[in-house]
């Protein structure tokens, strides 16, 4: 059968396929040109604008084959006109396919009037709303019209500044072309600054620093600075200096770039490289065939608090802790029953406790010791009275020196005159009495102490009790949600059965909280020599508390700032290692030990010297030898009274080596007692430098505290919401509802932390505050005042 012409001619092309096959064939990138129109010229138009190019190059490369021709960047010179002519030019340039209309009088120009006939991006927008710009469903709904709207957010920049720096009268720097061009958006920034609760006056700046300066009101005590893209690095430079010569704070719209330069502080990171990504997003969409006016116009920057360290040194500005510890800082340099108050409690546990009661007993005790030291130092008397019998022919042999029967009385006297191991005795007696009531002071301190910060316990416990009951009800309440969705098909059964499962969770919380309160009081109840069980009211206390407001009145202010807050550490040693009873302690310890040395000493030389006397009388005596045998004439007779007179001095010659062992180990002893001094001075200023550091980080964290549980609160507002209409899962709502469980308890508890951290910087310094008189508290505010003064730190 012949074969077929088409049939050869296929198996042709096969053949031909296999043995050679053929390269696939690549289009070429399409050439795409942009313009770019910027307002005026600007320092960082270079920067920024490779940024961009890059940026766009890097996401559409495989794609496109971007150009960005010398002659399509129009850069104007500041004006409204010079924007405007500038777009009409690369509108009208048949070789610019697309236009990036970078600056605010642009983006704002690009973003009027018609549809444009080519597409066009508008990055810079400052307000889209307060501008008047279109919209439609978070576009611009203008064929080949894109922009974005970059979030100022200067409200957010305003309430910042003035969590920052108190401040009325508000100077808000601005392009003079920019507050002609658009009134609107100093309208906006009037009403934010209103709504903040300051005044805010514009002041329009054109090239020059020093004219600006030259008429900055005198009632202007701080500055915000919008973007001033017309200065030169020169004309910045001056503005910073002449700002700073003013000790004016600043606060930057653009952020992080501005606050490296001078100003000091800002939340907006460099806007521009994110801008550039986001650019690069939206040409990549436009050039594949999206219309410009459907994209999306918003873009949201982050924020993080900037400060300038050597600007605020500069004006004599310090943070406050909570923002030295959140900031990024740059320039930074070297440098039912009864009610128990906080203090009640405290008072009480003084008059009551059993253990301080014991160390009170044990004091008198030392007492003791001390008047019997000194007891051998005084006369010293004996009385006896001696009735004896011996028998009758040892009586009859004596002559009559001993009678069978006789009844003698005595008296017997002595005094010390000098004895230097007595006279050691006593005076170290005294030094150690000295050093017990010190560990006294301490006893009485630290249960003052365990009193305040178990009245704390008691109220963490309440709370935590509080709290976990209220969770116990939200999650019953999401219970009943999860079974209406049920009911109605919108989720299954399993989230039902995962509340209840919650539920019994949450009971089994609660039932622990409720015994952490107990034991909390059962503790409290101890210290107060109570009955285990009794119950109390501990009353809520806080920083407007009368008695505790009193207490902190004189430090708290030095709790602001850096600077300060280590000048008020610096005091507190100094106060503490001068008032502790525990180096009190060891000083009258050492006082002894050095009398013992003393005497360790005199011992080789001193001998002891006393005075001796004795009287005696027979009262009665009979039977054999009562009588004397025989009397000589004219030799005189004893009668029956004895005494004597005696002074006695002695010296020990030798002790076999006992007294140097005595001196040897008194000298070591002294040594011994001066090391432990030293390292308890070393641990007291540690105690109080880190209870300090404590207090700082816990006074800072109580506003943070609340902050987060106001958010964790509005979180689980807008998760619940969207439970309930079945639009988000069990899992999201449980975490929305744990995270807002804990924020409110640290919330709740931030007080309770801080005033239990106070306390124990009170206990390091060794003085609680309510022990102390009105003129006690005010000699101790002079004296920080005065300290504060010397190290020459800022005073509140």
């Amino acid at each position: 059968m012949p074969t077929s012409r088409s049939a050869i001619y296929a198996a042709s092309l096969l053949v031909a396929w296999l043995l050679f096959p053929a390269q696939p064939i690549v289009a070429a990138p399409r050439v795409v040109h942009v313009g770019f129109v910027v307002d005026g010229p600007w320092e960082r138009n270079t920067e920024v604008l490779e940024q961009m190019r890059a940026e766009m190059r890097a996401l559409v490369r495989d794609q496109f084959d971007l150009r960005f021709p010398d002659d399509k960047l129009v850069v104007g010179d500041w004006t409204l006109p010079g924007a405007e002519g500038a777009l009409r030019r690369l509108m009208a340039d048949p070789e610019v396919d697309l236009v990036v209309a970078l600056g605010i009088l642009s983006s704002d120009r690009a973003c009027r009037g018609a549809a444009p006939t080519k597409p066009i991006i508008a990055p810079a927008v400052i307000d889209a709303k307060a501008q008047g710009l279109p919209s439609r469903d978070g576009t611009s709904g203008v064929h080949n019209l894109s922009y974005l709207s970059v979030p100022t957010a200067v409200e957010r920049d305003l309430r910042t500044f003035h969590d920052l720096v108190s401040f009325r009268h508000l100077g808000v720097f601005a392009n003079q072309n920019v507050t002609t061009a658009l009134p609107v958006l100093c309208d906006s920034v009037l009403a934010a600054a209103s709504r903040v609760g300051v005044e805010a006056r514009f002041l329009p700046m054109g090239a020059s620093a020093e004219q600006t300066l030259a008429r900055l009101p005198a009632e202007i005590d701080a500055i915000y600075l919008m973007p001033l893209l017309q200065l030169s690095a020169a004309a910045w430079d001056s503005l910073m200096a002449g700002l700073t010569a003013r000790r004016l704070p600043t606060f930057s719209c653009l952020g992080e770039k501005e606050v490296q330069r001078g100003v000091l502080a800002g939340v907006s990171p460099d806007i521009f490289p994110q801008m550039a990504r986001r650019l690069a997003v939206t040409v990549q969409r436009i050039l594949s065939g999206e219309d410009a006016g459907k994209l999306p116009t918003g873009i949201v920057i982050g924020e993080r608090l900037m400060l300038n360290a050597r600007t605020a040194r500069a004006i004599g500005w310090y943070p406050s802790w909570a923002g030295l510890s959140e900031a990024e800082v740059f320039g930074e340099a070297e440098p039912r029953g009864r009610t128990l108050t906080l203090v009640a409690s405290m008072q009480e546990a003084l008059l009551a406790n059993v253990d301080l009661a014991a160390a009170v007993a044990q004091t008198r005790a030392g007492a003791a010791q001390v008047a019997s030291a000194r007891s051998v130092l005084l006369p010293q008397a004996d009385a006896s009275l001696l009735g004896a019998e011996i028998d009758a022919d040892r009586a009859a042999a004596s002559f009559g020196s001993q009678a069978e029967r006789s009844l003698v009385g005595t008296l017997q006297a002595s005094q010390l005159l000098f004895s230097e191991p007595d006279l050691a005795r006593w005076s170290s007696e005294r030094s150690l009495q000295r050093a017990r009531e010190r560990d006294l002071d301490q006893t009485r301190l630290d249960t003052a102490r365990a009193a305040g910060a178990a009245h704390l316990d008691v109220l963490r416990a309440k709370t935590l009790e509080r709290i976990r009951k209220e969770n116990l009800q939200l999650t019953r309440r999401h219970l009943e949600t999860a079974r209406l969705l049920e009911s109605v098909g919108a989720t299954g059964r399993s989230d039902v059965y995962r509340w209840e499962s919650e539920i019994a969770t949450n009971r089994k919380e609660a039932i622990e909280a409720n015994a952490v309160r107990n034991l909390a009081e059962i503790e409290m109840n101890r210290i107060l020599h109570r009955p285990a069980e009794e119950p109390f009211i501990a009353a809520e206390t806080d920083l407007e508390d009368p008695e505790v407001a009193r207490s902190l009145a004189p430090s708290l202010p030095y709790f602001g700032d850096k600077v300060a807050f280590a000048a008020l550490r610096d005091f507190l040693v100094e106060e503490g290692l001068s008032t502790s009873p525990e180096l009190q302690s060891f000083d009258a310890a050492i006082a002894a030990s050095q009398r013992q040395l003393q005497s360790a000493t005199r011992a080789f030389f001193l001998p002891q010297l006393s005075f001796q006397a004795s009287w005696s009388s027979v009262w009665s005596k009979d039977g054999a030898g009562s009588e004397p045998a025989f009397v000589v004439p004219g030799v005189p007779q004893a009668d029956d009274i004895d005494w004597s007179l005696g002074l006695l001095a002695a010296y020990p010659l030798s002790r076999g080596g006992g007294r140097f062992a005595l001196r040897a180990q008194a000298r070591e002893e002294l040594s011994s007692l001066e090391l432990q001094r030293q390292s308890a001075a070393e641990r007291i200023e540690q105690r109080i430098r880190a209870a300090a550091h404590r207090a700082g980080a816990s006074y800072a964290g109580m506003r943070e505290a609340r902050s987060a549980s106001e958010w964790a609160q509005r979180n689980l507002d807008l998760v619940t919401d969207s439970y309930t209409r079945g639009a988000t899962s069990f899992i999201n709502l449980l975490d929305a509802q744990n995270a807002h469980v804990v924020s409110e308890q640290s919330a709740a508890n931030a007080v309770y932390d801080f005033l239990d951290d106070w306390l124990e910087v009170q206990r390091a310094i060794g003085r609680f505050d309510f022990t102390r008189s009105d003129p006690e508290r005010e000699s101790f505010r002079q004296r920080l005042e005065e300290f504060v003064a010397r190290a020459g730190a800022r005073r509140p």
